[in-house]
């Protein structure tokens, strides 16, 4: 019998704007594998959840970058100097911000964000492009390792 997971899985997106919803299918791919899972469009939830002492696990889609590529995301490399415009209500880069202020900085230690590389979200447009679901599989193992494990954040590398 497989070891119940450590950690929420959120999976972050807009279900009608094209690979902006990797993040929901990801969540929903763990969801029937048993693991906890919430969708949202934005990032309150992760708040709501750091401030309940969960372990949280957030896979969103990353504009820039490669399209399809998997990369775990440390914390710090989400510039939070200047408040993001963002087609969420809370950006998680506010939303790790607002922690950080809320919580203090050890908080972000019960944080993991798992990020696949879109072109740009699509308003209107429905499923994930040919990239972007073959990233789907990858960015699963990767959070469900995250999840079920405990490590240090020492060991991630940064998205830049």
């Amino acid at each position: 019998m497989k070891k119940a997971p450590q950690a929420v899985v959120v999976g972050i997106g807009q279900p009608h704007a094209g690979d902006d919803a990797v993040g929901i299918q990801v969540a929903r791919t763990l969801a029937a594998e048993g693991f906890t899972t919430c969708e949202c469009e934005d990032a309150t939830r992760v708040l709501e959840l750091l401030s309940d002492g969960e372990r949280v696990v957030v896979i969103d889609a990353l504009v820039g970058g490669v399209v399809g590529a998997v990369v775990h995301v440390h914390p710090d490399a989400l510039k939070t100097e200047v408040p993001p415009v963002s087609s969420h209500g809370l950006s998680l880069a506010q939303a790790i911000g607002l922690a950080r202020t809320l919580y203090g900085e050890d908080i972000l230690t019960r944080l993991d964000i798992v990020g696949v590389g879109i072109d740009r979200p699509r308003a209107g447009a429905h499923g994930l492009s040919h990239a972007v679901r073959k990233a789907v599989a990858p960015a699963a193992e990767l959070v469900r390792r995250l999840a079920s494990h405990r490590h240090h954040h020492a060991d991630v590398a940064r998205w830049a």
